[in-house]
């Protein structure tokens, strides 16, 4: 590091550079604890609301929580709280223009179900030509959508939950192929 760089005179070069460290350390520190209790009260407000609901969606549109991490800690955190153990999340994570990349993640107890609504995502949106890339295992699916996600997406996401919300025995959601 120059001196110029870190707006300082040479002899204090050192010390700056010390002590930007440590507001960088002590920044993540408290974005890190931040997210942890934006965390929690997302997870007591939806607990709340549950009812007697099958699937839960959660939709999510803000960039410093775009990550698999915050939307683990969420489904996590629901499966624990929730009365119905066979409850399905679903976490978007979608941010705004054309270029980013979605984040779309399915998880439950009952791992078939899980799997069942994660795959009619990747479906619905494929047959938008928008590509999901990703999968998972042991109730847990994740997948990233690269492209942008509108209204439109939105809307063809809420028909699948609606349909998987409707019958307690078994999705019914058409296959890729039919």
């Amino acid at each position: 590091m120059t001196a110029q760089a870190v707006g300082c005179g040479r002899q204090d070069v050192a010390e700056r550079a010390t002590r930007n460290e440590e507001l960088r350390r002590e920044g993540a520190d408290a974005a890190k604890g931040l997210r942890s209790e934006l965390a929690k009260l997302v997870i007591a407000s939806t607990t709340q609301q549950l009812g007697d609901k099958k699937v839960v969606w959660i939709k999510r549109d803000e960039k410093t929580t775009h990550d698999f991490e915050f939307m683990g800690n969420l489904a996590s955190g629901i499966s624990v709280s929730a009365e119905n153990k066979d409850i399905v999340i679903l976490l978007t994570s979608t941010l705004p223009g054309k270029d980013q990349t979605q984040l779309v993640m399915v998880q439950s107890n009952n791992q078939d179900k899980a799997k069942e609504l994660f795959d009619a995502i990747k479906t619905v949106l494929a047959g938008d030509g928008k590509v999901v890339k990703g999968g998972g295992a042991k109730g847990r699916f994740m997948g990233k959508v690269e492209g942008k996600w509108g209204k439109a997406e939105d809307l063809k996401v809420s028909e699948i939950v609606e349909k998987v919300s409707c019958r307690q025995c078994t999705i019914c959601i058409p296959k890729a192929n039919n």
